[in-house]
């Protein structure tokens, strides 16, 4: 797998008609807006992709994107790693009108000019990978120990508040008892 076999951009419609495929490796540096989400942009990207007409003569564009990341736990603030995984199958249209009218199991991808971006659809299914939250699981992470302690205390208290939480009746009791008097 090199660089060479794995183009950044390619011609939206001469690559479909050679019925090919072609892997290869690129560094996760060259994806800025993904960089900007994970904790360092050291490591690499892998990706296979399938370029060829279905039976319908729509261009499509088979692939997976692979990546070992490095992202911030939202539960302690600290580094981890996160594997991501990336299967997808996209048809490649010249527009809007036809972007709706493809099938539920493609996704579009619109092309106005000659030049399909493969760097943008690598770098947007790797985004689209990313969790929302990711966390250590939990008996890896740092602040486990901490969380159970605060949770505990916090326990301990609204049971307290609550053996503590006066009767709202017992006013009334003291009425009766005046009155009983």
């Amino acid at each position: 797998m090199s660089n060479a076999e794995l183009p950044t951009q390619v011609d939206a419609y001469r690559i479909f008609e050679q019925d090919c495929q072609r892997q290869g490796q690129l560094p996760l540096t060259m994806f800025p807006r993904l960089g900007a989400l994970l904790v360092s942009d050291e490591g690499e990207m892998h990706a296979t992709l399938h370029f060829s007409f279905d039976s319908e003569k729509r261009r499509v564009l088979q692939g997976s994107v692979r990546s070992q990341v490095q992202v911030r736990c939202q539960r302690c603030l600290e580094a981890m790693s996160q594997q991501l995984d990336s299967d997808f199958l996209v048809a490649v249209v010249a527009s809007d009108d036809l972007a709706r009218e493809l099938p539920a199991e493609f996704e579009p991808v619109i092309v106005s000019e000659q030049e399909l971006d493969l760097l943008a659809l690598l770098e947007d299914e790797l985004i689209m990978a990313l969790p929302d939250f990711p966390l250590h699981q939990e008996q890896e992470c740092p602040a486990t120990p901490v969380l159970e302690d605060i949770n505990a205390s916090a326990n301990a208290e609204l049971a307290d508040a609550a053996q503590e939480k006066e009767n709202p009746f017992s006013v009334l009791a003291d009425i009766k008892g005046k009155l009983d008097k």
